[in-house]
């Protein structure tokens, strides 16, 4: 949906009585289980070489250095000797006409040392979301509302770390469905996903309460609903 929504009565649709500002928001019959095809997620597996046992984290965002996407690399590198069955999937398009820009070489070298792999962009991004076991967004970026690669993956069910900033810990409460940690501190992202590894329980506690959290707060027809009654 949008984080800025302009709504009126008037017939017109070139002037607007109010400009609502929303949390954001999703539509929870495009980011649903029914959606998934088991076979689809077979044949994905098996392309990332995921095997059983082994603990997937997704990160998404553009391949700029306020996404966190650094930190996380580090993280990757940092846990690859004695964790080599966590697998760390970097969905980022470049962004090289931003002066944040992060240089594919560098991704490159990181996926040569560890369990990263650099998918750039995809249009899968649901099975993605739905074969991975953690979701993370360490991002110091300045967002246009709650970030949706937060919300999209606990549609699914999935726990989530966030980067301890006003918009990016909007969708997460502290030890219910994940964690919020300092941003640009890849020791805290590791520790954080380390607790969440370590424990099916935890993972099952915060997946139930991040669909849960969505479906209350973030289903796109509950927020339209809500703005539509802020207009009278």
């Amino acid at each position: 949906i949008f984080s800025v929504c302009h709504l009126t009565k008037s017939a017109s649709i070139s002037h607007f009585s109010k400009a609502i500002l929303t949390k954001n928001a999703i539509d929870l019959k495009d980011f649903s289980w029914k959606n998934i095809d088991n076979n689809e997620l077979d044949i994905l597996r098996d392309n990332l070489s995921i095997v059983s046992g082994d603990f997937v984290v997704i990160l998404v965002g553009r391949l700029i250095k306020s996404k966190g996407i650094k930190e996380y690399a580090e993280v990757a590198v940092k846990l690859y000797k004695n964790y080599p069955h966590i697998k760390f999937l970097l969905v980022a398009p470049e962004e090289k006409n931003s002066p944040e820009s992060i240089d594919k070489e560098y991704i490159l070298d990181i996926e040569s040392r560890s369990n990263l792999q650099w998918l750039g962009f995809r249009k899968d991004i649901r099975n993605l979301y739905a074969l991975s076991d953690l979701s993370v967004l360490q991002s110091y970026y300045q967002e246009g509302g709650y970030p949706r690669a937060l919300l999209e993956p606990m549609a699914y069910g999935k726990p989530v770390i966030a980067g301890d900033t006003d918009l990016c810990r909007g969708p997460v409460e502290e030890g219910k469905n994940g964690y919020i940690i300092p941003v640009k501190d890849s020791d805290a992202l590791a520790g954080a996903i380390l607790k969440i590894e370590c424990s099916k329980d935890i993972q099952k506690k915060f997946g139930k309460y991040s669909k849960k959290k969505v479906e209350l707060e973030f289903d796109d027809q509950i927020v339209i609903k809500e703005m539509l009654t802020k207009i009278g």
